[in-house]
């Protein structure tokens, strides 16, 4: 049998979905309920064994903490067109007419952020465990000197972020970042209608409540 659930019980309950061995992603209890459920339906899994085991350590022992779930593009932008926002998607693919590079991605991001917007991240799987989520956060009031600044614990993996090293080159800028606490597509378009957030960067697709909150300057 090629799928498995693992689950942990005790201060940090999680359900591990293991396909042929491999670690696929990791959902803790206290962002997901109904843990097993969650993973069979997001895999499609119709017979899986499961194991319970006594301790986290298997999770201690991680070469990184992104093991949640990441979302379906297509499913992303079906969403986003139903929202009834404004949005901008940007396309990586050099055969399209509309291809951006991802140099052009990066850089209008920075400058929204520049500019003054609250920006929501989210992006490929969420982080588990604590700390700063850098695949789900709230990018803001960026300054032109100091170091990084980040609302909780600083570490070496904030330092080392593809995202946040390209955002200083654009705009020789250190933004200030705060975990943005949605886990799903839904939860993250509910933060900008809520005015939690100026505008939500979803995988491709940059959003706002106005259109001109998508104009870059």
């Amino acid at each position: 049998m090629l799928s498995e659930i693992w689950t942990i019980k005790g201060k940090n309950p999680c359900a591990i979905y293991v396909y042929d061995g491999s670690i696929k992603c990791i959902i803790e209890e206290n962002k997901i309920k109904n843990t097993i459920d969650f993973i069979k339906a997001m895999f499609k899994i119709k017979e899986c064994k499961i194991t319970e085991l006594e301790n986290d350590d298997i999770i201690k022992n991680l070469p990184h903490p992104y093991y949640g779930i990441a979302y379906d593009k297509n499913y992303i932008f079906s969403l986003v067109q139903k929202s009834g926002l404004h949005y901008e998607l940007y396309l990586h693919d050099p055969k399209n007419p509309k291809f951006t590079t991802p140099s052009q991605f990066f850089g209008d991001v920075a400058n929204l952020i520049k500019s003054g917007k609250r920006v929501g991240w989210f992006q490929n799987k969420w982080r588990i465990g604590e700390g700063i989520d850098l695949n789900r956060c709230i990018i803001e009031d960026v300054v032109v000197e100091g170091e990084l600044k980040i609302v909780g614990d600083m570490n070496q993996e904030v330092k080392n972020n593809n995202l946040f090293n390209r955002l200083i080159e654009c705009t020789g800028c250190f933004p200030k970042v705060f975990n943005l606490n949605a886990y799903n597509p839904q939860e993250a378009i509910a933060k900008l209608k809520n005015k939690d957030i100026d505008i939500l960067v979803i995988a491709n697709i940059i959003v706002a409540r106005k259109k001109e909150d998508l104009e870059v300057k």
